[in-house]
């Protein structure tokens, strides 16, 4: 492997940081950082909005902008946000000159999702149908190509994700077979010095730009649920790096459904009892038939959990106060105590009532409707940005640079447009 120094991340780029390529124009970012203005406000806008995909999303295609990563990789639901953002960032370079107009961004669509990269990055894949592995390389993934149907791997998945910290949102996933990286303990330590220079290198990027958001990576093992068990079952609480680590699993129980409560800032040891208690209730309770089930048939009350889930995230960014502990945990004694009898009911009685409705099922036709008409928009705009790439701009059928030191699996199927945001 090419070794590449973990520390000298200051103006870097993924091409110099991630691969060792030093050959790439630098970001101008002394000259960009004093046009930033309102971007701060604009992406916490974002984070505030009921869409879940617009705040990460954002956050990714200001790192693409810096040249932190190759690509992001998102669903069509946050094209027209991050096409607000892209004008934005490029008239800025525009405004700084013309030898930063080499960074410019730009959006390809591809499937039912699009890209956001360079338009002068080597490394980035134009193909109009990208396979996994191809688009794996766009992502500056270190194992492009694992994706795996279910049941995947027997030796189960590693997942690989950074957060950022002052909301403890997903920024990017990665999903990695676990039985090959057991099989070569030195591709895990590979593996864990890419991830470190890798959030090194988005930590000094936002630094450089004066933005306050900064990263950190986690590792989630496959019997990660068994390692936060042996802990949440105690009556000790963790230790910092334990909690650091470890964190984000607290916030989604059942692996799919993400319910914010935890925070890198929250105050785990003086309130660990309430957090074992709220943890305990969510594992038992809340998983993706669950949420569906009450938005059809039980909105309100999902909101009052919601809302009393809120106050314990809030409880847990103050200092311990024992009267309002001991508050809190009569409120919620009571509140989950309805939730689970409400559960109960619906589970009974909600199956054949969405069957019969016919609110359930119009909204199921709208929705269809909603999906088909955006996918023929985003086909269209796919097909006209090829037609102009195969008539004018044929420079990006080129070959793409591409790591070779990472785990790369043999070339798989077409994507299908997964649900995943990179």
């Amino acid at each position: 492997m090419q070794n590449i120094p973990a520390t000298r991340t200051r103006r870097q780029m993924a091409e110099e940081a991630l691969y060792g390529n030093v050959s790439e124009p630098k970001f101008p970012f002394e000259l960009v950082a004093k046009k930033l203005g309102s971007l701060t406000e604009d992406i916490e806008s974002a984070n505030r909005s009921g869409s879940y995909n617009a705040f990460p999303s954002m956050l990714n295609t200001v790192l693409v902008w810096a040249r932190a990563r190759t690509a992001t990789w998102w669903t069509n639901d946050v094209y027209g946000i991050n096409e607000t953002l892209v004008s934005s960032l490029n008239a800025i370079l525009e405004d700084v000159g013309a030898n930063a107009t080499y960074h410019r961004l730009e959006l390809v669509p591809r499937f039912n999702m699009f890209f956001v990269t360079c338009r002068n990055s080597p490394r980035f894949n134009w193909s109009t149908r990208p396979t996994h592995l191809e688009i794996g390389q766009n992502l500056d993934f270190f194992a492009p190509s694992h994706v795996f149907k279910d049941p995947g791997p027997s030796g189960g998945r590693l997942c690989v994700q950074y957060l950022e910290r002052s909301t403890g949102r997903p920024l990017t996933i990665e999903k990695i077979s676990f039985d090959v990286l057991y099989a070569d303990p030195a591709c895990l330590e590979r593996l864990k010095q890419f991830c470190h220079r890798k959030e090194m290198l988005f930590n000094n990027t936002m630094e450089q730009l004066g933005l306050n958001y900064r990263f950190k990576y986690q590792m989630l093992y496959p019997n990660h649920g068994q390692i936060i068990q042996s802990v949440m079952c105690g009556s000790i609480p963790p230790t910092l790096e334990w909690w650091e680590e470890n964190f984000f699993v607290l916030n989604n129980p059942d692996g799919i459904v993400i319910i914010q409560w935890c925070r890198f800032e929250s105050e785990f040891r003086d309130n660990w009892e309430l957090i074992c208690y709220v943890y305990s209730f969510l594992l038992k309770n809340i998983c993706l038939e669950t949420c569906q089930m009450f938005e059809r048939c039980a909105n309100e009350q999902w909101e009052q959990l919601a809302a009393k889930i809120e106050e314990v995230h809030v409880a847990l960014t103050q200092p311990f106060n024992a009267q309002k502990s001991e508050s809190l945990f009569t409120d919620l004694r009571r509140e989950f105590s309805d939730f689970m009898a409400t559960a109960d009911t619906l589970r009974k009685t909600s199956g054949s009532d969405a069957k019969n409705s016919k609110v359930s099922i119009y909204r199921r036709l709208r929705w269809r409707v909603m999906l088909s008409i955006r996918w023929v928009r985003f086909a269209l705009r796919a097909f006209s940005q090829d037609i102009r790439i195969r008539l004018f701009e044929r420079w990006k059928l080129r070959k793409p640079l591409v790591w070779k030191d990472g785990l790369m699996e043999s070339d798989g199927p077409l994507c299908q447009a997964h649900e995943w945001g990179y």
